[in-house]
C-alpha cells in the first residue's frame, strides 16, 4: 500500500477517535443525572457506526471508502451534538440522539461509502487484494 494511503489509515482512526470521544463527552458529561445506565446505552449505541467504519476500513482494499464513510458520520454527529446542546431548535431535539445512529447506519455509511467510491474511480485509485 502507498505511503499516502497508509497514512490516510491513521487519519481515519483519528476521526474514529474524535467521534467517539464525542460520544462519551455527550453520555457523560451532558448527561443531566450523571453516569446511568441510559447514558450509557446511548453511548453505545452510538458508537456502532463508529464500529462499522472501522470493519470497512479493515476489510476494503484501500481507506477511501471509510474515509467518507466516517468523515460523514462525525460531520453529522457534530451537527446533531451542536442542535442538541449548542443551538436547540426545540425541547424535542435530543430525541435526534437516539436516532442518529439509526440513520448513520441506514444512511451516512453508504453515501460516504458511494462517495469514497467515486473518489476511488475519479483518481484510478487501485484496490489491494488482502491475501
Amino acid at each position: 500500500m502507498p505511503k499516502t494511503l497508509k497514512n490516510l489509515k491513521y487519519a481515519i482512526y483519528v476521526i474514529l477517535f474524535l467521534g467517539v470521544c464525542l460520544h462519551i463527552f455527550t453520555a457523560f458529561v451532558n448527561s443531566s443525572e450523571g453516569i446511568t445506565s441510559f447514558s450509557l446505552g446511548l453511548m453505545a449505541w452510538s458508537i456502532v457506526p463508529y464500529i462499522i467504519c472501522l470493519l470497512i476500513l479493515r476489510s476494503v482494499g484501500t481507506p477511501i471508502k471509510a474515509l467518507g464513510a466516517s468523515l460523514l458520520i462525525l460531520i453529522m454527529d457534530a451537527w446533531i451534538y451542536a442542535e442538541v446542546f449548542i443551538i436547540p431548535s426545540s425541547s424535542t431535539a435530543a430525541i435526534g440522539l437516539i436516532f442518529m445512529p439509526f440513520w448513520n447506519m441506514v444512511l451516512v455509511i453508504p453515501i460516504g461509502c458511494f462517495f469514497g467510491w467515486l473518489i476511488e474511480k475519479y483518481f484510478k485509485i487501485e484496490t489491494q487484494k488482502k491475501t
